[in-house]
C-alpha cells in the first residue's frame, strides 16, 4: 500500500474467487522499502521475481512495484509439451485447477506409466498440445493450437474480480519456437545491442552474416556478456550460430536452442540444418570476400 493512501487503516483484505473456483484473501499492508531490498536480495539464490515501473504520469502512468519469493507452482513449456508442478503446499492447493486448466488444451502424458491426468504423487501434470489437423488460412495462423492454448487456459482460470491478482510468469527461452519473436528490432545488431546494454537478456538466430553480427558482439564482450554458437565454442562472424547473453543464463540457454535446432520445425522451416560453414574448391573455409562475390552475384543473377 503507497503510504500516501494508507490513512488511518494498517492493513485491510480484501476476498475473492477466481473463476476456477480458487478462494483469495490479499492483504493491503504499509509498504516498507526495506521489504523490497530484502526480495531483491533472496531472488539471485532462490526462485522469484521482481518487477517495477518507475515511469510516473498523471492520469496514465503511476510508480509501481511487485516482488515475490518461493512461489507455489512452476509451468514449463517446451515444444508441444506443457507442465505445471508444486513446488511447496501452496501449490498442491492450486495444482487440481492448474492441471484441470492444461487438460482443457492438451492431453496428458504418461508419466511412469500412468497418465498424469491430475494431482499426481509428484505434484505434477503434463499434457501434450495436438498438431493442428488441416490446412487454415494465414489469418487464422494465431488461432493453431499450441501450448499458448495452454496458457490462455490457465490465465482464465485465475482470473477474477481483483484486478491486482492473477497470472504472473515470464516466458522460457524456447517459446520462441512457437511465434516470430518475443521481440524483434527488424536487425540482428540492434537485437545485440540490446543485450549488451541489458534490455535484452539473450539473442539467437542462425544463418546471420559477417556485417550483422561483428559489432554487436563486440558490444556484448565488452558489456561483459558471452557470444558463442549453439555448441558453446567461440563465435566468429559468418559462424551459421548466434548465441549472446550474459554469463548466468548462457549454459541453460544454448541447452534449449539445440533442442530446438533439432526439430523437425525448426530446420523444415527456415531451410537450415546444423552443418559447418561452406567450403571452396580448395577445401578452405570461404572468407567474407568470398561471401560477398556470392551475394552480390546471385542478386546479378535474379
Amino acid at each position: 500500500m503507497d503510504p500516501a493512501e494508507q490513512g488511518d487503516h494498517a492493513s485491510r483484505h480484501v476476498r475473492s474467487v477466481t473463476a476456477g473456483g480458487v478462494h483469495v484473501t490479499r492483504t493491503e499492508e504499509p509498504f516498507d522499502e526495506r521489504v523490497l531490498d530484502s526480495i531483491c536480495a533472496q531472488v539471485q539464490d532462490r526462485r522469484g521475481g521482481v518487477l517495477s515501473s518507475g515511469m510516473e504520469y498523471p492520469g496514465r502512468y503511476s510508480r509501481w512495484h511487485m516482488a515475490y519469493v518461493d512461489p507455489c507452482a512452476e509451468i514449463v513449456a517446451r515444444g508441444r509439451r506443457i507442465s505445471v508442478r508444486a513446488l511447496n503446499a501452496r501449490g498442491e492447493v492450486l495444482l487440481p485447477v492448474l492441471g484441470a486448466a492444461l487438460l482443457r488444451a492438451g492431453e496428458p502424458v504418461a508419466q511412469d506409466g500412468q497418465a498424469t491426468g491430475g494431482s499426481s504423487a509428484a505434484g505434477l501434470v503434463e499434457v501434450l498440445i495436438p498438431e493442428p489437423v488441416g490446412l487454415r488460412a494465414e489469418e487464422e495462423r494465431s488461432r493453431r493450437p499450441t501450448v499458448f492454448s495452454a496458457l490462455r487456459e490457465v490465465i482464465a482460470a485465475m482470473a477474477g474480480d481483483d484486478p491486482n491478482l492473477g497470472l504472473r510468469g515470464g516466458s522460457a527461452p524456447d517459446l520462441p519456437l512457437q511465434v516470430q519473436g518475443v521481440r524483434r528490432a527488424g536487425a540482428a545488431a540492434l537485437d545485440l545491442c540490446s543485450v549488451a546494454c541489458g534490455r535484452f537478456e539473450a539473442f539467437w538466430e542462425f544463418g546471420l552474416k559477417p556485417w550483422d553480427t561483428a559489432a554487436g558482439m563486440l558490444l556484448v564482450e565488452e558489456a561483459g556478456g558471452r557470444v558463442t554458437d549453439f555448441q558453446e565454442k567461440p563465435y566468429h562472424p559468418g559462424d551459421r550460430e548466434i548465441v549472446a547473453s550474459y554469463a548466468l543464463i548462457h549454459d541453460e540457454l544454448c541447452r534449449v536452442v539445440r533442442e530446438i535446432a533439432a526439430l523437425p520445425e525448426a530446420t523444415g522451416a527456415r531451410g537450415w540444418e546444423p552443418k559447418p560453414r561452406g567450403k571452396n574448391k580448395s577445401g578452405e573455409s570461404r572468407g567474407k570476400s568470398q561471401e560477398l562475390e556470392d551475394t552480390h552475384g546471385a542478386r546479378r543473377r535474379g
